[in-house]
């Protein structure tokens, strides 16, 4: 049986249509926007996701947040 790898770095790579599950809360997201901002201060890319919940809760994370969770 195999196991689900969280995401790690391909967390940057994530687009609209994506399925994610947070093994800690056990609960599964789909990916519905991508937002990126220019960090200015540190003079890097920030990606953020536009999350829906199973339970239709729409939350927004940095890729970064999400890099332990799992593809499905």
């Amino acid at each position: 049986m195999k196991t689900n790898q969280p995401l790690g770095d391909e967390a940057q790579n994530l687009k609209p249509g994506d399925r994610l599950f947070d093994p800690q809360a056990h609960r599964g997201y789909l990916v519905y926007g991508v937002r990126i901002y220019d960090d200015y201060d540190n003079g890097m890319l920030d990606t953020y996701l536009d999350l829906i919940a199973e339970d239709g809760t729409r939350v927004v994370l940095q890729a970064l947040a999400v890099s332990r969770w799992e593809r499905l």
